[in-house]
């Protein structure tokens, strides 16, 4: 098949709202697909950018790495003002309602990017299906403009949560702007349900693969000091506080049982500041904590392996969070706070692993003690194997090809 991603966010980026599609289209290429992906330049273009699309065309064949077609954005200066809150209250949320009733999203610069270049792509590319996520629903509005000069299906992608990100009064009318979407793919089944209140489209959850395995015991880093690992998004420092007041009261019982357990709170991400903020707030974690940033993937595996145990926030706006197989893959017990929604715990429980919900700092207490006694879990290979980002790609392969059979 030829198949046209579109996504806002570029590969480069290395952020997490790239990585979806990016992968996608790297699998569903091996799959000996004809894959291009749609995307905004990077802030500092290369030469890519700048090549011709037709020769980049020449030179895609069925099988090889995706294209990239990026699109060099001329500011909005309204529609970016409102969307960084750079504008009063009051124009702020004209300019917002304004965009959404008129055009159906606020990122018309990225709209019009990449809907100047669509006729070439159309006319040149002529993909089979076009599939593009949310992200922001101006993806959307540029696969529907593609799919019709094209005449080929589009798949829509519900990766967030629209009530969240829709305002209040604008969701079902932009959802309506979407009705010809020949099928919608869903990141989890908590994003089935909430996609369900806005669309009567089929569903099918795809998740977000992983990349397990590749780590052994040689790989494993030494411990200065055994680590609880906390990684990923804060989110809340009322959570977060939870955690560390948890962590402190845990390294208390063990030291007055006379373990002497001189273990350490690591935290993995991007936000340090918030975690410095909030550990010198809570008595008793004075040097007991490290930041080690944020980590790329492969680094980021051996620490949570090596691990007592691996501690996440749990976000309730975002349904569904992709760390939860990831952390789960580690082998090592996983504690959410607060606890996650019934999906998570069915996975933890599919993949036969270990996994806490915390509400309280006495739960992280509980959670902690239970992992120090635990040796790694052996988990369940098949079910982990489903989880890959290959497996994610065939089921999502044979999605796209169903709907172009169909067209």
């Amino acid at each position: 098949m030829r198949i046209a991603i579109v996504n806002h966010t570029h590969p480069a980026t290395g952020h997490v709202s790239a990585l979806r599609m990016a992968r996608f289209a790297d699998e569903l290429a091996k799959l000996g697909n004809t894959v291009l992906l749609i995307t905004q330049a990077p802030a500092q273009p290369d030469d890519r950018s700048r090549q011709d699309i037709g020769a980049s065309f020449a030179k895609i064949v069925a099988g090889s790495p995706p294209v990239l077609i990026e699109c060099q954005l001329e500011s909005a200066v309204l529609a970016g003002a409102a969307r960084s809150g750079r504008l009063p209250f009051g124009l702020r949320q004209l300019v917002i309602g304004g965009c959404y009733a008129f055009t159906g999203g606020i990122f018309p610069d990225w709209r019009r990017a990449a809907s100047a270049l669509v006729p070439r792509i159309a006319d040149t590319f002529q993909p089979q299906v076009v599939f593009a996520t949310f992200g922001n629903t101006d993806t959307w509005s540029i696969a529907q403009l593609l799919a019709g000069r094209a005449g080929c299906p589009w798949v829509a992608d519900f990766k967030d949560n629209w009530s969240a990100f829709i305002p209040r009064g604008f969701r079902k009318l932009t959802a309506r702007r979407f009705d010809d979407m020949a099928a919608m793919t869903v990141f989890s089944e908590m994003h089935r349900l909430e996609a369900g209140r806005w669309f009567d489209h089929e569903k099918t959850v795809i998740y977000s693969g992983n990349d397990f395995g590749g780590v052994g015991d040689e790989d494993m880093l030494p411990a200065r000091r055994p680590r609880v690992l906390i990684s990923g998004s804060l989110y809340s420092d009322e959570h977060l506080q939870c955690v560390m007041s948890g962590f402190v009261k845990w390294r208390q019982k063990v030291d007055l049982t006379g373990r002497g357990l001189d273990a350490v709170l690591s935290y993995a991400g991007n936000e340090e500041d918030r975690f410095r903020r909030v550990a010198a707030a809570v008595p008793g974690m004075e040097r007991q904590f490290e930041v080690l940033g944020s980590l790329k993937t492969p680094a980021l595996h051996v620490f949570q392996k090596s691990a007592i145990a691996n501690i996440y926030i749990c976000h309730q706006d975002s349904l569904f969070q992709q760390k939860v197989p990831e952390l789960l893959s580690s082998g090592r017990p996983v504690l959410s706070v607060p606890t996650d929604s019934a999906e998570a715990r069915n996975i933890a429980s599919v993949l036969e692993a270990t996994f806490y919900g915390c509400e309280d700092p006495d739960a992280v207490r509980r959670g902690l003690e239970k992992a120090i006694h635990q040796s790694d879990t052996q988990l369940n290979p098949e079910n982990l194997k489903t989880l890959s980002w290959a497996s994610q790609a065939q089921r999502l392969h044979a999605l796209l090809h169903r709907t172009v059979a169909r067209k």
